[in-house]
């Protein structure tokens, strides 16, 4: 049976995962930079593993999900017009 056409039952044990926007683009350029600020310690820094903590928000920034957020339920996304109306 094609993955298309799999029913929920048939996907017993596969959580879904909701990864819709939940950070602001504003948030995401300053997570970016973070992210790449602390990962440039590598090159030039202490020598010490802490550089690897830039690849979290590095990573969120660029995706643009956070599942801290999406755990505690926080968006920092504006609400689009058209959702409101």
């Amino acid at each position: 049976m094609s993955e298309a056409k799999m029913t929920k039952s048939h996907r017993k044990g596969v959580k879904e995962t909701n990864m819709k926007e939940n950070i602001h683009p504003i948030e995401r350029v300053f997570r970016i930079v973070l992210g790449m600020s602390l990962i440039s310690l590598a090159f030039w820094g202490p020598s010490s593993l802490w550089f690897l903590l830039g690849v979290i928000p590095l990573a969120t920034g660029l995706k643009g999900w956070c599942p801290l957020y999406s755990a505690l339920g926080i968006s920092t996304c504006k609400l689009r017009r058209s959702a409101i109306e």
